[in-house]
Formats: structure tokens, C-alpha cells, sequence
């Protein structure tokens, strides 16, 4: 057993966004390293059951210091992934509301049952444009909305746990990868596309992005909360340091499937906020965490790829 494993077993945390890409297999994990599981459901807009957890009304539109006792009452620690505007357009006084006042009312009330630490998970969108990797000291300069409340949760919730004695370290993420991604996110749109025979309408493909698969992703943030006392008020970045334009991630893909397919760049306009650059330095990353990404794109791609279309990748094996 690994030593990360071993500091999760026996032990309660409550994950935020547990129904999303990112925080469902953050979950996964948690229970395989022998971790019991809280995670928090919008109290409307969703019904079910989640196998294994413990499900507890957490709305981040919710305030009440008291709610969040409850939820966090009995957990040694927090995994705060859940945001809103990523998929969606929303009003900035909403991002705020969901991104900094709400989470800061979790952490007084986690703070008042003796929950242990936060790890919260922000983006790199926070860094703006760039021409070079950022490692956790370069300039911000958030161009959006959703941005702008990310980076100011940040700030918000590192010197409220400094204040209420609470540790909480930030991860930045940048652009995770993987099987159960939204089916309208660049990689499951072009793995399904070519799988299908389907042309992909894509932009002019010289957007430079740092793809980070979600199990390397996952490792991070766990090997981040079993060290946070050691990394209280630190943001790392978790990426790979690789830059990879979404031209090459096409012919990476394409080569998976053994077929050049038919992607139409230019079939699409940029998006006129579309970043040229995102990167992660992983160097500080690598000496912070003492690990670096394990899956190149290529395995992160035939993974993904096979938990979208088994069959099509079971050929694709067979012809190797």
C-alpha cells in the first residue's frame, strides 16, 4: 500500500462536485484507498444515489453557516472541485456568489467541526494570456467572468483559513482529459468524430493547450490533501509542462484510429476570448509533490478513447 493510500484509509471527506467529470474520479480513488466519502448534492435539480457514498444538501448558493456544519461535521477534510460557469454562461454576480461567498461560508462552518484542511481546485484560466509556461508566481491577469471569480476565491479562501487556522492549498488545473468528459469538450468531440467517420469542425487548431489526464490529475490533488499542513496557502499547478496544439492532439488522435478522418480547421471562427497559450511549468510542481504526470497524451488519448468506443479501439489494437 502506498503511503498516500495509507494516510486516506480509515478516514471521512467531504467532496465538493462529486457529480462532475474531475470529482467523480476523485471519488473512485478515495474509495479505493479505503476512504469513507461525503459529497454534497444541489438540494434541487437532481435525484438519484451515488454507490458507496454519503450524500448531503450542499448548495454553494447557500450561506447558512449552520448547513455546512452539518455536512462537513465528522470529515477530516475537504475537496472543493464544484464550480459553475465552465459549460454555461453566467452573470459575474453569480460566479461570486458560487466561487467565493459560498465556499467561504463552508470553510467557517467545516472550521467550526474541526475539519483539518481544504484543498480548493481553480484554473489556469486565471493567468491570461501568455507566451510561456506559468509556474505558480507568474503574472495573473483573468480575462473573464469566471476567471476572475476563480482567482478571487483564491485569495479569499487562502487568508480565511489563515484566519480561522484551517489550511487550504489551491490547484490550478489545467486542461484535465478523460473517460466521462462532457461529450461537448474538444477531446471526446474528436475521439467520437473519428470513431464514427464523422468530419470534425474545429477552429484554426494553433491553440497551444497543456492536456493533463484525469488520473494524473486525481494523484495530484490526493497527494496535495494528505500534505496540506506542509502546503497551507500554497497554489500549485497541475499539468504536465508539455504544450500541444490542438492541430497535433488531432493527429495524435487520428493515428489512434489508424484513419486520417476529415478535420475542417477553420470550419469554425476562434472564439474571440480563446488563449493562444496555456502551459504549465511542472518543474515546481514535480519538487512540490515529488511526482510528474505518468500518462504522455498518447496512453491519456487510447484510455480515453476506450472507455468512449471499446470496439473501435479493440480494432484499432488488433492491428498493431
Amino acid at each position: 500500500m502506498t503511503a498516500t493510500a495509507t494516510f486516506y484509509r480509515g478516514k471521512r471527506f467531504l467532496v465538493t462536485g462529486a457529480t462532475g467529470f474531475i470529482g467523480g474520479h476523485l471519488v473512485n480513488r478515495l474509495l479505493e484507498y479505503g476512504a469513507t466519502v461525503r459529497v454534497t448534492i444541489h438540494q434541487r435539480g437532481w435525484s438519484g444515489s451515488i454507490q458507496g457514498v454519503e450524500v448531503v444538501p450542499g448548495d454553494l448558493k447557500e450561506t447558512d453557516i449552520r448547513l455546512w456544519e452539518d455536512a462537513c461535521m465528522g470529515c477530516n477534510g475537504i475537496f472543493h472541485l464544484a464550480a459553475a460557469g465552465v459549460t454555461e454562461d453566467a452573470k459575474a454576480a453569480a460566479l461570486l456568489q458560487q466561487h467565493v461567498v459560498g465556499p467561504a461560508a463552508m470553510l467557517e462552518g467545516a472550521a467550526n467541526v474541526g475539519v483539518k484542511g481544504l484543498v480548493h481546485t481553480s484554473s489556469c484560466f486565471v493567468y491570461g494570456k501568455r507566451e510561456t509556461p506559468a509556474d505558480r508566481f507568474a503574472h495573473t491577469n483573468p480575462l473573464s467572468p469566471y476567471a476572475a471569480s476563480k482567482l478571487a476565491a483564491e485569495t479569499w479562501l487562502a487568508g480565511l483559513g489563515r484566519a480561522l487556522k484551517v489550511p487550504v492549498a489551491c490547484a490550478r488545473l489545467f486542461h484535465v482529459y478523460g473517460p466521462g468528459e462532457h461529450a461537448q469538450r474538444l477531446i471526446p468531440y474528436v475521439l467520437h468524430n473519428l470513431s464514427r467517420g464523422t468530419p470534425l469542425e474545429l477552429t484554426s487548431g494553433n491553440q497551444i493547450r497543456d492536456f493533463l489526464y484525469v488520473a494524473d490529475a486525481v494523484e495530484d490533488l490526493l497527494l496535495l490533501g494528505a500534505a496540506l499542513e506542509q502546503h497551507a496557502g500554497t497554489v500549485i499547478n497541475l499539468g504536465t509542462g508539455q504544450g500541444t496544439s490542438v492541430r497535433d492532439l488531432v493527429s495524435a488522435a487520428q493515428a489512434l484510429f489508424q484513419t486520417p478522418g476529415q478535420a475542417r480547421f477553420g470550419a469554425r471562427p476562434d472564439r474571440p476570448d480563446s488563449l493562444p497559450f496555456l502551459v504549465a511549468d511542472a518543474a515546481e510542481t514535480e519538487r512540490l509533490l515529488g511526482r510528474r504526470a505518468r500518462f504522455s497524451l498518447a496512453a491519456g488519448l487510447r484510455a480515453t478513447a476506450h472507455a468512449l468506443v471499446p470496439a473501435a479501439t479493440h480494432k484499432t489494437e488488433a492491428n498493431r
